[in-house]
């Protein structure tokens, strides 16, 4: 990883009326790292005193956070979660009696159950559920990650009124944009915003197996919903 930076601050107007300190800050930062790439991030800061007790400020900036060791290097695993029952397959009621899934056809088709495997209901359904409400979930980093970055906006003012030694007060507005946020999305999240939109951000990271249709696999190829980092 290497960086440069430069920073500059500039007294625009100092002692005039109704400008006792006008100031501007700004500075520039370029990351390069060795698997993220290339980011910069920046600030642009005015502030401006009125009068001696008084001072506004405003700011910009874009800042990044870079992902970590974990994030980028965390082996890739598949293990058991507790999820509940497939929809995408038959369960048991509790006269122990084969109930069809509960989602369509169609929903499950998107995520790669064909007709066959999806059946018409009872003994003719052939995606295997869970055992006791369990199926299989890849979790792990990946060195496809780049940097969160974030937009901040930021407005306040400081006051230190002379008629009143030692009391100081201040009042500050932010707001703060992130995106590209790294994390991991909750299996019942991709499965549930998968059935309720197609979503290929979300179907995509349910890999049914190509011979059942189930998600009950011990690799990813053979049946897993995927919450790797991303």
């Amino acid at each position: 990883m290497t960086e440069e930076w430069a920073e500059l601050r500039a007294p625009l107007v100092q002692d005039k009326p109704f400008a006792r300190d006008l100031v501007f800050d700004t500075a520039l930062r370029h990351s390069d790292y060795s698997i993220a790439g290339q980011v910069n991030t920046y600030k642009y800061e005015l502030q401006w005193a009125p009068i001696s007790d008084l001072r506004f400020r405003g700011t910009f900036q874009r800042a990044i956070r870079a992902p970590t060791l974990i994030e980028l290097f965390n082996p890739q695993l598949v293990g058991l979660i507790q999820f509940g029952n497939d929809p995408c397959a038959p369960t048991l009621n509790a006269a122990n009696q084969v109930v069809h899934a509960t989602a369509s056809a169609a929903q499950c088709a998107v995520q790669g159950v064909t007709a066959a495997e999806y059946g018409n209901g009872g003994t003719t359904d052939t995606v295997p559920q869970g055992s006791n409400g369990q199926l299989s979930q890849l979790t792990g980093g990946s060195q496809r990650l780049q940097p969160e970055t974030s937009k901040s906006w930021t407005l306040g003012f400081t006051f230190t009124p002379e008629f009143a030694p030692g009391l100081t007060g201040s009042l500050d507005y932010f707001h703060i944009a992130v995106d590209k946020e790294v994390g991991v999305i909750p299996a019942a999240v991709i499965m549930s915003t998968c059935l309720a939109s197609s979503t290929p951000l979300y179907c995509n990271q349910i890999v049914r197996s190509p011979n059942t249709g189930g998600l009950v696999g011990n690799n990813i190829r053979v049946g897993a919903i995927s919450s790797r980092r991303m």
